[in-house]
């Protein structure tokens, strides 16, 4: 298992910034967030949920997010196991709405009432939610292992570009032209590469969804 401090433990080695000094735990999170949102639906996890059948019950709600456009199969137990159903519609929710779903055929059949459906689905990687890194050590990440740096490339770019605010302030004093200097265009450069990199490493990790066949 894997846990979300390590992607921390990758952004301050970057950054030079062992303590959060330079930019702080909750700058981090809130920049690894943003990186972690910009993965879906390209990088998700599969996540399912089970309905036992009601009487004369034809809705049933979904998690939030279950029913975004990424159901990936829908089964009904039976006396040997699940097999898949298809006597269903679904009514698509987001990621603040919980979706609905709908039974098309009647909730009392034999076949159906007391049993369960089990609907699996493509969910997002989890938000990191630890407000102290010492937290962040005990939540787990919820996606692939190998794709935990992606977020922490793109926060790179992010973190960059918060010094160009600086550059630009006319209000402040920064140094133009020297052999230490940096310009605004190095700045921009830089939070290009580490955006163009993140982009690079997501096509490439990149995974299909499976195939529906409901």
């Amino acid at each position: 298992m894997a846990y979300v401090s390590e992607l921390f433990d990758e952004l301050r080695d970057f950054l030079t910034d062992p303590a959060d000094t330079q930019v702080t735990y909750a700058l981090k999170r809130l920049y690894l967030n943003r990186g972690i949102a910009r993965m879906w639906p390209r990088i998700f996890r599969l996540q399912s949920v089970s309905i036992t059948v009601a009487s004369g019950t034809y809705d049933y709600a979904l998690p939030v997010g279950a029913a975004d456009g990424l159901i990936t199969s829908v089964e009904l137990e039976s006396g040997s196991g699940y097999s898949r159903f298809v006597l269903y519609d679904i009514m698509d929710g987001d990621e603040d709405t919980a979706g609905v779903f709908r039974l098309t055929t009647s909730p009392d059949a034999a076949s159906l009432l007391g049993n369960d459906i089990r609907v699996k689905y493509a969910a997002p990687v989890s938000m990191i939610s630890s407000a102290t890194y010492a937290a962040a050590q005990s939540e787990a990440w919820t996606g692939p292992d190998r794709m935990m740096h992606l977020p922490v490339l793109y926060a790179m770019s992010l973190i960059t570009l918060r010094r160009l605010d600086d550059r630009l302030d006319h209000t402040r004093y920064t140094t133009t032209q020297a052999m230490n200097g940096v310009s605004d265009s190095d700045i921009m450069q830089t939070a290009a590469y580490w955006m163009g990199q993140f982009e690079t490493e997501l096509v490439d990790m990149e995974r299909p969804l499976p195939i529906a066949r409901d």
